[in-house]
């Protein structure tokens, strides 16, 4: 439940409180664990009082860009979460082409690989 909800607050339940749930699946996904642990009643005081850890926390080689997609997903005030599901999709789907480019380089390559301007006509530079 995101903190809205916990505190009962209807008139702020909406797509963020949705956004904050997919974060914590989120982070279960990235850690293997939930963001808060103990009781029922721990845990819903935790989601009221607390900011959830950081995912690096439990998972030292975590990409901080990754980390940071779930970092405003589960942030405390739905202001500061994305503002809507496609802007989240579209960080995740941004983070996913860098790191899917970066793979596909050799690391010496990944180093040093710059853009290189096409031709300024159909045959220059081509023989």
């Amino acid at each position: 439940m995101s903190p809205e909800q916990v505190a009962g607050e209807s008139i702020h339940i909406g797509p963020a409180s949705d956004l904050y749930s997919l974060g914590v699946i989120f982070f279960e996904m990235l850690t293997r664990r939930r963001p808060f642990q103990g009781t029922l009643a721990s845990v819903l005081a935790q989601i009221l009082r607390d900011t959830p850890p950081p995912p690096s926390n439990f998972r030292a080689d975590l990409d901080a860009r990754i980390e940071g997609i779930c970092v405003r997903l589960l942030a405390r005030r739905p202001d500061d979460r994305y503002p809507h599901g496609l802007a989240a999709a579209t960080a995740i789907d941004e983070y996913l082409r860098a790191r899917q480019s970066q793979e596909f380089l050799p690391t010496p390559l990944r180093e040093h690989a710059r853009t290189i301007a096409p031709p300024a006509s159909g045959l220059d530079g081509y023989s």
